[in-house]
């Protein structure tokens, strides 16, 4: 079933809102949105549009949009800049969801060398 032209505009609403803040929102800070519309939104529930909107994605109890990447960064640090004399000492990497963090992950590695003082 088609959502009906009031609904249509709330989950543009909701589509241009999370496009802006670029960050998966909570339900129940989609429903004060919702609600910010004047009079308390009828109709289906919110969540039942947003699963029938191809648009929207849910991921860890968060609402998001499918257009958002899922990628991974990568942070090495190291006992200095030279490949060959220095030697890496941390690895890091950061899960995100548009501009959300959806997971972290670290972890010291024994360099085998002598911190000197900078």
């Amino acid at each position: 079933m088609k959502p009906d032209p009031g609904q249509q505009v709330l989950l543009n609403s909701i589509y241009h809102y999370l496009g802006v803040t670029g960050r998966p929102a909570h339900p129940g800070e989609l429903r004060a949105l919702a609600d910010g519309f004047g009079q308390r939104f009828k109709g289906r529930p919110l969540l039942e549009l947003l699963q029938k909107d191809q648009r929207f994605l849910c991921l860890q109890e968060q609402w998001g949009l499918t257009s958002w990447k899922a990628y991974t960064a990568l942070d090495v640090e190291t006992t200095g800049l030279s490949p060959t004399e220095n030697r890496i000492t941390e690895i890091a990497l950061v899960r995100l969801w548009g501009t959300h963090v959806v997971g972290k992950w670290s972890s010291l590695v024994n360099p085998v060398a002598q911190f000197h003082p900078t």
